[in-house]
C-alpha cells in the first residue's frame, strides 16, 4: 500500500547490470547518493549510527540469533543496512520489515528451501521464467517479469 505523502524521485534511464560486491552507496554513481539522501535522509554520517541502532533494537527484541542464522558468515551490518533501506531509514518501519520477513521465512519455509541449491537455481534461470528488463520504469523501479508458462515445471523439479 503506498503512502500518498511520500514522493520519491528517480530518473528514468537505462541501467547497467554490473554486479556490485559492495552495498555502500558510495560505490555507485553519485546521483544515487544524492537521491538517497533527498528521499530517505541516508548519508555516511547517519548510516553507521542507524545501523547500530537497528542492531540494538534487534537485540532487545530477541531476534539477534535469527538474524545470525539468516546471514550466516555474511556481513551483518550490510544486512541491517538493506533492512534500513527497505524501511525508509526509520527504525520502527525497519523492524516491521525484518519481523515480517522472518515470519514469512518461518511460516512458509517450503517456498525457500531450494533457494540456496545453486544448481537448481541455475536450472530455473536457464528456463528464462524470470527476466529483468535492462531499463527501469518511469518511477525508477526495476521491472521484473515472471513467466510461469515459459516452462514445464517437471523439467525443473
Amino acid at each position: 500500500m503506498s503512502n500518498p505523502e511520500v514522493s520519491i524521485r528517480f530518473p528514468y534511464e537505462l541501467d547497467k547490470f554490473d554486479p556490485l560486491d559492495e552495498t555502500l552507496i558510495e560505490h555507485l554513481d553519485p546521483k544515487w547518493s544524492e537521491l538517497s539522501e533527498e528521499n530517505f535522509g541516508e548519508n555516511p554520517e547517519n548510516r553507521d549510527q542507524l545501523t547500530k541502532d537497528l542492531e540494538e533494537k534487534v537485540r532487545s527484541e530477541g531476534l539477534e540469533e535469527a538474524v545470525r542464522i539468516l546471514v550466516g558468515d555474511g556481513p551483518v551490518d550490510l544486512f541491517y543496512l538493506k533492512i534500513l533501506r527497505a524501511g525508509g531509514f526509520a527504525i520502527d518501519r525497519s523492524m516491521s520489515v525484518l519481523t515480517n520477513f522472518l515470519e514469512i521465512l518461518s511460516s512458509h519455509w517450503h517456498y525457500f528451501e531450494k533457494s540456496t541449491d545453486l544448481p537448481f537455481v541455475e536450472k530455473v534461470f536457464k528456463q528464462k521464467m524470470h527476466t529483468m528488463l535492462s531499463h527501469r520504469d518511469k518511477f525508477g523501479r526495476r521491472v521484473y517479469i515472471y513467466r510461469p508458462g515459459q516452462t514445464l515445471s517437471f523439467h525443473i523439479l
